[in-house]
């Protein structure tokens, strides 16, 4: 019955477990539930708030469903950082277009649903330590406003990016405005990291740190806006080729397997 009600905090309340119903609290913006951690489920009424613009609840660690289905158009903060259970994200229903940020860093969450479409606003995207992730639907690398996306520790992830490549070849009027992308420690591949270039052409900020491939592709030379390029811990990699004149920061440590003709390159480049 807080019909004027702006702000919620709840957080560290360990004895919540069930957030109610918030229908008539139709001014509020900003909800807060950080550390409820007997938190097992929201009323359906949350996902619906028509000015709601922050919403973090972040290492509830019993709660395995957020909502079902949101429609939130004036959101621009969403965090689940740490849920360790959270395993599913719910429907988008209508489009929501504000400059919006999601962190489901740590969660349990294994695919994004396709109605990730209607998330126009959507800049950045941290899915850090998802290690049950296994699809990102293609869709989302096409939003206009997506430049931001971490994905280090997502091991399973490797074959959604050829996937999207396959689709973008059939698409060639719209390429994706991915600027920065860390995809550290996912057991990536030559062949992944080769498709990873293709796909981003708009990259300037690439971390794939901690993975397993042998060499860079000479495509690298055609990410002409990449400015920081961050290798390190990359114990296999032996090559790599001449970088486009726009890199600023290469980050090579413990790359203990590289040639002495590509470390000779790099000093004289």
């Amino acid at each position: 019955n807080f019909g004027h009600l702006t702000y919620m905090n709840f957080s560290h309340c360990e004895s919540i477990t069930h957030f109610p119903n918030v229908s008539e609290a139709q001014c509020l913006r900003k909800l807060i539930l950080n550390g409820c951690i007997n938190l097992v489920r929201f009323d359906e009424s949350v996902g619906f708030l028509p000015n709601l613009t922050y919403l973090r609840a972040s290492k509830c660690i019993k709660l395995t469903k957020f909502l079902s289905r949101i429609c939130l158009p004036s959101l621009e903060h969403l965090s689940f950082n740490w849920c360790r259970r959270l395993g599913l994200f719910p429907d988008i229903v209508g489009k929501m277009d504000k400059p919006l940020k999601i962190c489901l860093k740590a969660t349990a969450i294994q695919e994004l649903p396709d109605s990730f479409v209607d998330l126009v606003g959507l800049h950045y995207l941290d899915l850090t330590s998802c290690e049950k992730l296994g699809y990102l639907p293609s869709c989302l690398f096409m939003l206009p406003n997506f430049v931001t996306l971490k994905v280090g520790g997502c091991p399973q992830l490797g074959g959604s990016f050829a996937r999207f490549r396959e689709s973008l070849s059939t698409n060639a009027e719209c390429r994706p405005s991915l600027e920065t992308l860390h995809f550290s420690h996912a057991s990536l591949c030559d062949e992944d990291l080769h498709v990873i270039m293709l796909s981003f052409p708009n990259l300037e900020v690439l971390n794939v740190s901690l993975n397993n491939f042998v060499s860079i592709p000479a495509c690298v030379q055609e990410l002409s806006y990449l400015t920081s390029l961050d290798l390190s811990y990359c114990l296999n990699l032996q090559e790599i080729p001449k970088l486009p004149s726009s890199v600023r920061k290469v980050d090579l440590r413990h790359c203990d397997s590289l040639s002495a003709s590509t470390t000779s390159m790099l000093w004289s480049q």
